[in-house]
Order: C-alpha cells, then structure tokens, then sequence
C-alpha cells in the first residue's frame, strides 16, 4: 500500500512541477562551452550542463540540469522530457523545470538530467519538435524529431558523466512523453524504459477545444495511427499514466 501511495504522490509532484514552470527571459550574452559548469550546489547535488547536440552538421548545447546522489555512483540516468506550449507562447522564457520529480528520483539512486530541447530556454537552435504545420501535422515523424535531442542527451551523459552507468529511463510528460516513444521505436543502447505522463501532442486548439472535444492538428485519428504505429515499432517496456478528468488526453 505504501508504494501505492508513494508513487501516486510522486505523479501529483511530476505534474505540478510541470505547471510551475517560472519564466526568464533569454540573454543571448550567455556564455556557453560543453559539459558542467561551476560546482554542483545543495544536497541534491543541482549543477547546469550544456550538453551538444548534432544539427545538420553543427553542434547545437542544450541547457540542461543535472541532479545526483552523494556518492561516485555508478548510478543509473533518468532523462526527464518537458512537454510543448502553445504556438505563440515564448520558448525561450522556459527554464528546466520538474524539480520536485528529480528529487524523488535521487532519493532512490539515480542520476537525473532535465534538458531543454533546441530553441528552448537558452538552448541554442530553433524550436524543431514539430514536423508540418497543425494542419499537416506528421505525427510519427513529430516523435522522431522530438527524440534527437533526447537521443543526444543520453549519449552525451552516459560517455561523459563518470557517476552514471549507461543504464537509462526516459520520463516524459505530455509532448515530451510523446517523443520518448519516438525515441523508443530505434532506442539507444542501454534505455531500459519509458514512464510516459499524459504523452500526446497536436492540441492547440484553444478556446475551440472546450466546445469540440478530442480537436486534433491534422484530426485524432492520425495521432492515433501514429501511436499505433509507434507501438507496433517499441522495443521497450513502458508505463503509461493518463489521469480520467484529463480534458486533452483521456484515457480512451
């Protein structure tokens, strides 16, 4: 009963901290060189990474935070993913968020990491997770995209962080559950699996989508074509956790 319990807590703290995002704006005066910067500060050991990615032929850092735990490890990775605001909304007022999470990641021995995607925060790049327009949204390959930084994370941190193992879970809410399973359709090695919080994409309907439940970019049955397509492509377990008053993603 108590894992139960604790583990319904740690879902209310994933998506609060989802919620809590605190804007800031985006200096481009930031000074920006791979790998750690400064010392890891309080007791969950919080330290900014700049982790590179490769974009057609250029290196791209993506802002990230690293949590872990005292010890020199090695300890396994979890990756957690951010989801994707509205069209319009300022990308680059993002900071990693899902703090909360992170912590009850560390307590049970992980190492964890909260990346940015490219045009995110301060994340160099341009936002690219999305491929088409809401109109001719591609939603299998929206997931793949999303998964290259994802992909990159995992490769950069299991080569260059000496506390971890190479063992990885991927977290993810919302869009960013939604990539993790682009990620899980070719997965690099060493992911061992997905915790995929109300996964999904394409909503961005607005106001229109209280009067026309279930509205999609490019309509719901091609998201659904695309996760079944996913599905048929996993090679990884995974869990998936969809609340029953969830207004975007239900569980049918």
């Amino acid at each position: 009963m108590r894992r139960h319990i604790g583990f319904s807590v740690f879902v209310a703290v994933l998506l609060a901290a989802a919620l809590l995002q605190r804007p800031c704006h985006a200096e481009d005066s930031i000074e920006r060189i791979a790998g750690p910067v400064g010392s890891p500060a309080g007791p969950y050991s919080r330290q900014l990474w700049w982790i590179p990615v490769k974009s057609n032929g250029e290196t791209l850092l993506l802002e990230t935070m690293i949590y872990s735990p005292a010890g020199p490890g090695p300890f396994p990775l979890a990756i957690i993913s951010h989801g994707k605001p509205n069209p319009g909304s300022d990308t680059r007022s993002m900071r990693p968020g899902f703090e909360a999470p992170a912590h009850w990641f560390v307590d049970r021995g992980f190492v964890v990491a909260v990346p940015l995607r490219r045009g995110y925060g301060h994340s160099q790049g341009t936002v690219s997770d999305m491929v088409g327009t809401c109109a001719t949204m591609d939603y299998v390959a929206t997931a793949e995209k999303t998964a290259l930084d994802i992909d990159g994370a995992i490769e950069y941190l299991t080569q260059h962080d000496d506390k971890i193992s190479g063992q990885v879970v991927l977290v993810g809410h919302s869009h960013g559950g939604f990539g993790n399973l682009g990620v899980a359709a070719n997965p690099p090695k060493g992911v061992m699996g997905i915790v995929n919080f109300a996964g999904g994409t394409g909503d961005w309907a607005g106001r229109l989508r209280r009067l026309i439940l279930g509205r999609f970019c490019n309509g719901r049955q091609r998201l659904l074509a695309a996760l079944e397509q996913l599905g048929r492509q996993n090679s990884l377990p995974q869990i998936w956790l969809y609340a029953q008053n969830d207004q975007t993603f239900d569980p049918e």
